[in-house]
């Protein structure tokens, strides 16, 4: 949310990565949608699986820009959105 309404420094942050404006503005888009399939059981597991990959692109870019610091918003979605994913299919073969 915060990419899509131009929060201070979000922009600059992506320029500093090597990001464009415009990738800055589909990241936005794409973790919106993302979690909007999450609260919906028919696209759920669609919603995980998208934040596990969205999530480990965020941890790379971090880790590759030695911001180690910056790091733990985007790990705890990750271990989050993983626990859930692999719930679901539990959840799925006991029944």
């Amino acid at each position: 949310m915060l990419k899509l309404v131009g929060f201070p420094g979000m922009e600059e942050s992506f320029l500093l990565w090597g990001y464009s404006k415009a990738f800055m503005i589909i990241v936005g888009i794409v973790e919106m949608a993302l979690s909007i399939l999450v609260f919906a059981k028919p696209t759920r597991k669609i919603g995980l699986a998208g934040l596990i990959f969205l999530m480990i692109g965020a941890l790379f870019t971090h880790i590759s820009n030695d911001e180690y610091n910056e790091i733990t918003s985007a790990l705890f979605l990750l271990i989050l959105a993983t626990c859930s994913f692999v719930l679901m299919f539990m959840k799925e073969n006991t029944e």
